[in-house]
């Protein structure tokens, strides 16, 4: 007598069908990265993106940092994505000009240094007690994502600039050329996350589903 095997549908389904996790809280963020390889105001822990059902139009991006600041001067704490071929950041600048000392900001187009890009203010918050920063971003300043859009290559580099350069807005990259020429690393004043891999390339979290 033959047995017959009978497989749950969706058991089947989760064997053969890809699928993204979105996570959207802080118990299952989009990125963690290890803590004490940046100076604590600028040493990301956790990153994860959410919605509101109630409020479709805007999509929430939470950082956690190590202990974050308001005082020290020229930090840029942003997180960085892609989707539908164009790249997105959004974040906080902290310590440029005394009449505008927190600037949160959305950022569409923007690959390079010197390249031109589409920038919106946005609005956010800073928690220091909870070590958290949330950008609030309407979704019309970002790609105008639909449900089902994914964000991918999502990762967060958080900096600091100095004197001149920092006026002269040079990047990040050329900074840390010039630290690494000086062998200044130890200054810890850049933090990745997920960290560069070894073969000089950004490391990436997960991917996250536009829900609403």
């Amino acid at each position: 007598m033959k047995k017959i095997i009978i497989v749950p549908m969706c058991m089947l389904l989760i064997s053969i069908v890809p699928f993204t996790v979105s996570a959207g809280n802080e118990e299952t963020p989009e990125i963690e990265d290890k803590t004490g390889d940046a100076r604590p105001y600028l040493d990301v822990e956790k990153i994860w993106f959410r919605e509101e059902e109630h409020n479709p139009d805007f999509l929430y991006v939470t950082m956690k940092l190590n202990n974050p600041s308001q005082i020290a001067p020229k930090q840029h704490l942003y997180v960085k994505w892609m989707m539908n071929g164009e790249y997105y950041s959004s974040g906080l600048t902290i310590g440029y000009g005394f009449n505008n000392w927190m600037i949160y900001s959305s950022i569409e187009g923007l690959t390079s240094f010197g390249e031109k890009y589409n920038q919106t203010k946005i609005t956010g918050s800073f928690n220091k007690e909870e070590k958290i920063i949330v950008c609030k971003i309407p979704k019309s300043a970002i790609g105008d994502p639909k449900i089902g859009d994914v964000l991918t290559h999502t990762h967060a580099q958080c900096f600091q600039r100095f004197g001149l350069w920092g006026r002269l807005g040079f990047s990040p990259k050329f900074r840390e050329i010039i630290f690494l020429i000086f062998d200044l690393p130890a200054l810890k004043v850049l933090d990745s996350a997920p960290d560069i891999l070894q073969d000089g390339t950004c490391g990436y979290g997960k991917d996250y589903v536009v829900k609403y």
